[in-house]
């Protein structure tokens, strides 16, 4: 039985696979502290083009914003410090716009008492929140 599929965000016949949640967000062997391959058996969901490919820029948000916070644990600091730093110097736009109303702050540790210099950074929720949504239909 050959069963037609169609976009997950639309009724358009689908003519591509979208990962959900991104692909970018999986490093790759080189991106991860020990080697290891992420982005083995990742999900994919039928898509038209037009939605594939309009939301590589907000998927590349999506992961900046996640690289960048305190909260990110070894996988997304390498991940920061590998593929994010990469991209923003291939095209630094992005880090740019992030970094636009960066204010310095000031952390510190609570258990051993020490500051850290760092940036806080205003991010587009409502950006983030259209992926994550996108996410959401898509599973």
């Amino acid at each position: 039985m050959n069963i037609k599929k169609t976009c997950y965000m639309c009724s358009l016949p689908a003519t591509s696979l979208e990962h959900a949640p991104p692909k970018c967000l999986f490093p790759t062997a080189r991106d991860t502290e020990n080697g290891i391959n992420l982005r083995k058996n990742l999900i994919t969901v039928p898509s038209c083009d037009e939605h594939n490919s309009a939301k590589s820029k907000d998927d590349e948000y999506l992961l900046y914003s996640l690289s960048l916070s305190i909260t990110s644990n070894n996988t997304g600091l390498n991940l920061f410090l590998t593929k994010v730093q990469r991209a923003a110097q291939r095209k630094p736009a992005l880090a740019i716009e992030l970094f636009s109303t960066s204010v310095p702050v000031s952390l510190q540790n609570t258990q051993t008492k020490e500051i850290a210099e760092a940036h806080a950074i205003t991010v587009n929720g409502a950006r983030i929140d259209k992926v994550l949504a996108q996410c959401a239909r898509a599973l």
